[in-house]
């Protein structure tokens, strides 16, 4: 394949689900900016922490099976085996529905630790919250395999699809509630979500057409023990990420307030919604098209560093200017309150651009199905994003959760990095390094001079200049054309 091809299709599918996310994130807002003046700093707290919660249940029961199953029906598609594609869907849907159910029996039994845990004696018992949320746990294990399903098949319009609705049902019908009922609605709200989330890819997968499977009982077995046993490595790692991300919110409250929990939410969230969007938007293509790349690790060490380039030249310029507007938009989605997570924002956008460098590595290390470095490296990251975070917040209160999220990205990165050298002999490229330093560069100069109150001509002007390197860039690389009004 071409390096423009690639290049190409990078681009199509990032612009796909770019495209989609944005919708979402319209969806987003109108449902942060909402919640955000009826349930204030403390209702997003408790949120956070209710979500916090049964992710975490949900990262134990579900061992891996969505992410994992992927690699399954990616590497089935490239045979194009018909019959196998149509028996490992079975399996995963099997796997699915039996951890959901396990998931929801754990929360149910678990509610009232799950309560004292979560709250101490700060909120009153939530014991039955928590027991009617298990039925949340079992809708994330549903989505999971049925958005698995999807994924592997790169039916990617579907998948766009599907978030999209599932998205505008969730804000259509929760807004009512939290409106009516205020802090009482969270729970019901949670569950609707959770269901359309579910339901709408479900709709879409039962549209896919396969031959009836004549998979037999001793291969449908060996194919789920294939997926358990990777799966079972990526699920350690998602309870590690859940574990911390609840025990980083745990000790805020204690430490500080259920608000502070709220600001760290909310800069988050922006974060995860208006960023993370693309790792999103990058995913849905890249992890499948690796694994259909398996056996050729030089052809996926172009394709890594071709994803990487891809990413930071459409990441710099919105990192530029979310830097610039950062305390417009946090007015625009939440208020005046929460202005305070200002800083967090701005050193946790720099820590994305490492973040590009090593979530582009760690998905060859996965597609490879390598269980002991992609254990290792999960273990070691998720260990300094706790211990950082706490130490930040120990020194410099909210401000340090932004230093941590950079320091602990870096270490990451270096970490990944060292891995996929030794082990594959892929290299971080020339082209995606040189994108890297000066995207990189540019926004801490940014950084600097909002923070100095330079006068916000100056920062434009630069946002500006890195926008047009990018397209520049872009332009070179797929011949678009996107620059030829200059050239005229």
């Amino acid at each position: 394949m071409s390096e423009e091809k690639s290049y190409r299709d990078i681009f199509k599918a990032t612009s796909l689900f770019g495209g989609v996310q944005v919708i979402v994130i319209i969806f987003s807002i109108i449902r942060s900016k909402a919640i955000a003046l009826w349930l204030g700093p403390d209702g997003i707290g408790v949120m956070g922490v209710f979500i916090s919660a049964i992710t975490f249940v949900f990262s134990i029961c579900s061992f891996g099976i969505g992410s994992s199953s992927v690699r399954n029906i990616s590497q089935e598609k490239a045979n194009n085996n018909l019959n196998a594609i149509k028996g490992t869907i079975s399996v995963v849907r099997t796997l699915s529905f039996g951890s959901g159910i396990l998931g929801l029996l754990i929360t149910v039994f678990f509610s009232g630790i799950l309560s004292k845990v979560s709250f101490e004696s700060n909120y009153e018992n939530y014991t039955i919250a928590f027991a009617l949320l298990s039925l949340s746990v079992f809708f994330m294990a549903w989505e999971s395999g049925e958005n698995a399903i999807l994924q592997g098949l790169r039916e990617l319009k579907w998948l766009a699809k599907s978030s999209v609705i599932s998205s505008f049902c969730g804000t259509v019908l929760v807004l009512p509630l939290y409106y009516f009922y205020g802090l009482k609605a969270i729970v019901p709200s949670l569950l609707i979500t959770y269901l359309f989330s579910a339901l709408i890819p479900f709709l879409y997968t039962n549209k896919i057409k396969l031959p009836t499977s004549n998979f037999l009982k001793e291969r449908k077995v060996e194919v789920a023990v294939d997926i358990l046993k990777f799966g079972l490595a990526m699920a350690m790692s998602s309870i590690m990420v859940y574990a911390v991300m609840f025990v980083i919110r745990v000790y805020i409250s204690n430490k500080g307030s259920m608000a502070d929990v709220g600001y760290y939410q909310a800069a988050f969230a922006i974060l995860n919604g208006y960023v993370g969007l693309l790792f999103t938007a990058m995913s849905k293509d890249y992890y499948p098209r690796l694994c259909e790349l398996n056996e050729d690790t030089n052809a996926a060490g172009k394709i890594a560093n071709y994803q990487i380039e891809m990413g930071l030249l459409i990441l710099g310029p919105i990192v530029a200017f979310l830097i610039i507007g950062a305390p417009i938009i946090i007015r625009i989605l939440y208020s005046n309150e929460f202005l305070s997570i200002t800083s967090i924002m701005y050193w946790s956008l720099i820590g994305i651009f490492f973040k590009v460098l090593s979530w582009s590595f760690s998905y060859v290390i996965l597609s490879k199905g390598d269980k002991k470095y992609f254990v290792l490296y999960e273990v070691v990251g998720n260990l300094t994003i706790l211990v950082t975070h706490i130490l930040g917040y120990e020194k410099w209160g909210l401000n340090g959760l932004g230093y941590a999220f950079l320091l602990s990205n870096i270490v990451y990165f270096i970490m990944v990095y060292v891995i996929v050298k030794r082990k594959y002999a892929i290299f971080l490229g020339k082209g995606a390094l040189v994108t890297f330093i000066y995207t990189t560069a540019i926004c801490l100069l940014l950084i600097f001079l909002v923070m100095q109150e330079i006068n916000l001509i100056f920062p434009i002007g630069m946002s500006l200049f890195l926008l047009f390197l990018s397209l520049r860039k872009l332009d070179k690389k797929m011949k678009l054309g996107l620059l030829n009004f200059f050239k005229a």
